[in-house]
């Protein structure tokens, strides 16, 4: 990875960024569950949302999976239910207060081809790697 020579990074996907602020709770995560992506109970299991979700219904994203560090291992992760995390951005340009968009794989999106999350904003523009913060349910 090159130096950062103009701007520090926004974070790494997964990572929250202002922890003081962000609520984070242990919870049983599906095996194939991504890191860094929105996500939804499955009979009490954290699984990544995905084709068969409906996204523009409130209440289907119910958190976002955080990276682990270091990594628990097993059955278990932490999702963060509120607060602020560094996501990796797929598409479009994020710009300060801007609406946050998921694909159908719990991916984030600046571009309006998916669904709005809701209650979730963009915090800044991305840095060089597509790597973004957004408050979520702040």
């Amino acid at each position: 990875m090159a130096p950062d020579i103009y701007r520090m990074p926004q974070g790494i996907p997964g990572a929250p960024t202002r922890e003081s602020t962000t609520t984070i709770e242990p919870y049983p995560v599906a095996d194939d569950a991504v890191v860094g992506r929105t996500g939804t109970f499955d009979s009490g299991v954290f699984r990544t949302i995905n084709d068969g979700d409906i996204l523009n219904v409130e209440g289907v994203a119910q958190g976002i999976l955080v990276r682990s560090y270091p990594t628990r291992g097993g059955t278990h992760g932490d999702v963060l239910t509120r607060g602020y995390i560094a996501v990796a951005n797929v598409s479009g340009t994020p710009a300060a207060n801007a609406k946050v968009y998921i694909t159908t794989a719990g991916a984030f999106s600046a571009k309006a081809a998916g669904n709005v999350l809701i209650n979730a904003t963009f915090q800044s523009a991305a840095d060089e790697y597509g790597n973004v913060e957004i408050a979520y349910k702040v």
